[in-house]
């Protein structure tokens, strides 16, 4: 018998960036009797994207009305879980700071919007002995975990990705870690840094931790430069941990020709380019704003591509650097998370976490005047560990039966 599935997303098929989830719903959707999707919210995009299967249902989010902890404290903390919340309040010593306790708070909230859910009350009222809960983020709709009553799933797995794993991060606490892990069946963080992590916290769940890739899919390759100019690719949020504002002070210190396409948005993209008007004329820059996926993937099959750059201060295993591998660019990228899974002399170069404008202006050089032969079989690297370590469509598969053993 077929099972079914509760697939639990940030906002997926709503929001945006997050298509490549479609990897392993396209395995899902063949091998599950039916798939739920469940949002957290819809995170500034209310129509979902068109998804093809006749067996996959997708819910209203959790927050869909944009609820707020202030608006619903009484519900929040006047109901039958509230002495759940108060004993791990007390257990994790979470009054130990006002960040700590904000967190709790806000881990309280989200947790009891998630049982106020409507298909989460039809699943808790309902037998689901056949069915899976698939988690794809540690946190949001995740708190749940540690108050569901007894064999509310017969499995559920975690993924663990980046801000819901690292502690740090979270001011140094993740409400309910211990008890959600005690709770699951697997805890998959996407990266062999993330596992040794969680283990060196968590050693006694060691046995339910094991690493489990993302992945992307391979759509085709780029083409390199033929006009002794270095055409660089980024692509993140523009955010302080991102640190793009460091690519912009590298290129100032350069004084070949370079073609600069930074792929994202966000809170710092005015500082950004503000700061890109002062580069010198040798610099031809862009900025693309937040796009859609597809949009991202004609950046690579339509212009000619060098290098993908990458200089965050903190990293989970960025799928960027996944999506550019598939398109046989090398990768520089800073020495952070993961990112050492997927980047090394054969596929391109570490840089160093604390990198600097004139290390990094340096590395550019030193590539640029690498010999074709030299960059050609980079690209040629960066392909063949890509179909071996991130091919998105075997790896959803052998998640997919995983789930189903």
């Amino acid at each position: 018998m077929k099972k079914k599935l509760f697939f639990f997303t940030a906002s997926f098929p709503f929001g945006v960036g997050e298509n490549w989830k479609l990897n392993e719903l396209d395995a899902f959707a063949k091998k599950f009797e039916l798939v739920t999707i469940i949002p957290f919210s819809y995170s500034g995009n209310t129509v979902p994207i068109n998804l093809p299967y006749n067996n996959v249902i997708v819910c209203k989010p959790i927050m869909a009305n944009n609820e707020r902890l202030r608006n619903n404290i009484f519900t929040t903390f006047f109901n039958n879980r509230f002495y759940q919340y108060l004993q791990l309040f007390l257990k994790e010593k979470a009054f130990f700071s006002v960040d700590r306790c904000i967190n709790w708070a806000t881990a309280c909230f989200q947790a009891n919007c998630t049982f106020k859910h409507y298909m989460v009350k039809q699943i808790l009222n309902n037998e689901h002995e056949n069915s899976v809960a698939y988690f794809f983020w540690g946190c949001e709709s995740a708190y749940c975990i540690p108050f569901l009553p007894k064999n509310t799933f017969s499995h559920i797995h975690v993924r663990y990705n980046g801000y819901d794993l690292y502690e740090e991060r979270q001011n140094g606490y993740i409400p309910f870690r211990h008890n959600q892990l005690k709770k699951i069946n697997t805890a998959m963080p996407i990266s062999e840094n993330g596992k040794q992590y969680l283990i060196k916290k968590y050693p006694a769940f060691k046995h339910k931790i094991q690493k489990r890739i993302i992945g992307t899919k391979a759509i085709g390759n780029a083409i390199i430069s033929t006009d002794n100019t270095l055409r660089i690719i980024s692509c993140s949020n523009l955010i302080p941990l991102k640190r793009v504002e460091i690519i912009v002070a590298a290129l100032m210190k350069i004084n070949f020709d370079v073609h600069w396409i930074h792929i994202g948005g966000g809170q710092l993209q005015t500082v950004i380019e503000t700061a890109c008007k002062k580069l010198p004329p040798n610099i031809k820059w862009h900025i693309t704003g937040k796009i859609a996926p597809n949009e991202v993937y004609n950046y690579y099959l339509n212009k000619q591509v060098d290098i993908f750059l990458n200089v965050s201060e903190t990293e989970g295993l960025p799928v960027s650097i996944m999506e550019a591998l598939s398109f046989g660019v090398p990768i520089f990228a800073t020495n952070v998370g993961g990112t050492n899974e997927l980047v090394n002399n054969t596929t391109g170069k570490l840089l160093a976490k604390d990198i600097t404008p004139q290390a990094l202006a340096t590395d550019l050089l030193l590539f640029y005047n690498l010999p074709i032969a030299a960059k050609l079989q980079l690209r040629k690297n960066a392909t063949t560990y890509f179909k071996t370590e991130c091919d998105a469509t075997l790896l959803a598969n052998n998640l997919c039966s995983y789930f189903l053993q």
